[in-house]
């Protein structure tokens, strides 16, 4: 979802804040004078007029001596602490941002910005994980995303919180609690979004197919896809990246077990092998079609790619194969594999071609990245050997 890796998209919470204060200014005549004179107010005071009380964010003073006797303040509030919290995060520093939120929920837990500062602190805390102490980092925040579920069950956080919980022990591969706490989500909570349940349902499949529990990821998975495809036809799904990524895991399976056939030496079994084999690669394909079908231009390309490489794997596991027993002199191996590879040679042509359209889709869309990157690497090796 992931990021995280892999990994949820969310802003941060800027939440803004205006206070609005009554200052009552009582000017006081004060008669200097003889011993006795009293100080007097210059108006009436109405005993009967309401007092109005206004809530401030309290505010911290410290004095501090300084060399040669100068007192120097330090003031805060927790509005100033987690605007700089937000402005460390925008400069890119979460290191420097997290202080300033640890600080709020240390020393402002009354505050109405507490929610908010343990849910940007807990994110921080991730980010600070793909740098340094990884593990202490995630178990960090994951210990600030419970206690914001604990201690305010109806912020409007809750959810997100629950999510990156889901990714941190993910990240600590801790999958099987990962996995428990989103189906726990899709059966108790009640206020998930459609594009929640999109997403839960996905990570769901992902984890069980990382597991390889096939079967059921595989159930899981078109469970998402087809739930994603209804929801299509009721609302606008603005992000189809879980969907996509649902459907493109269904379409890995069907490689797995496309890649997992092997030929062997008789003659009889390599017909009905290839037979299975080519079987697992259609369905393989079409998989992916359907993922770019959905949209998503990220999975879409990572398709492309694996398109291509069905072609580019099939040749390389036929060169691979066992060579018959009957081909059994030098001179007839080296005429048989020179004749295998011209009729096999057509396969690397097709990847070239799909890759060549993946790249181009990826201009269209301006995407580059970790795929683009494969498709350009497996276009540069296979034409060294179309090229041998």
């Amino acid at each position: 979802m992931k990021l995280i890796t892999i990994k949820r998209q969310i802003g941060l919470l800027n939440s803004v804040f205006h206070i609005t204060v009554l200052i009552l200014v009582i000017i006081a005549e004060i008669l200097l004078g003889g011993c006795g004179q009293k100080g007097r107010l210059s108006h009436p005071v109405n005993p009967n007029k309401p007092i109005e009380r206004v809530l401030m964010e309290p505010i911290v003073i410290k004095a501090q001596e300084q060399e040669g006797g100068e007192i120097k303040f330090e003031y805060y509030d927790a509005e100033s602490l987690f605007d700089e919290g937000l402005k460390a995060i925008d400069e890119g520093n979460s290191e420097k941002a997290v202080k300033y939120f640890e600080k709020i929920i240390s020393e402002f837990p009354g505050t109405s910005f507490i929610e908010a500062a343990i849910f940007n602190a807990g994110y921080c805390r991730e980010m600070l994980s793909l740098k340094e102490n990884k593990e202490a980092n995630l178990i960090a925040a994951i210990a600030l995303y419970e206690r914001l579920i604990k201690d305010f069950p109806n912020s409007p956080y809750i959810i997100d919180s629950l999510f990156r919980k889901g990714y941190c022990l993910e990240a600590l591969g801790k999958n099987e609690e990962a996995l428990k706490l989103y189906q726990t989500m899709l059966e108790e909570r009640k206020d998930l979004k459609t594009q929640d349940k999109i997403e839960l349902k996905a990570r769901v499949g992902e984890i069980l197919f990382w597991s390889k529990e096939f079967s059921k990821a595989e159930k899981e998975l078109r469970d998402t896809v087809f739930f994603f495809k209804q929801s299509s036809q009721d609302e606008r799904i603005e992000n189809t990246y879980y969907a996509a990524q649902a459907q493109f895991d269904i379409a890995e399976i069907m490689r797995m077990k496309f890649e997992s056939i092997n030929f062997s030496i008789d003659e009889k079994e390599i017909r009905q092998q290839l037979e299975e084999k080519l079987g697992y690669m259609i369905k393989a394909k079409d998989a992916y079609i359907a993922t770019i079908k959905i949209g998503n231009y990220i999975w879409a390309v990572a398709s492309g790619y694996r398109i291509g490489m069905l072609y580019k794997t099939l040749y390389d596991q036929i060169m691979n194969a066992p060579i018959p027993p009957k081909i059994n002199t030098p001179e007839l191996k080296k005429v048989y594999m020179e004749l295998l590879e011209e009729r096999v040679r057509p396969l690397l042509k097709s990847s070239i071609s799909v890759w060549e359209k993946t790249l181009l889709m990826a201009e269209r869309v301006g995407y580059q990245g970790e795929w683009t990157q494969k498709v350009e690497n497996a276009i540069e090796e296979t034409m060294q050997i179309i090229n041998k």
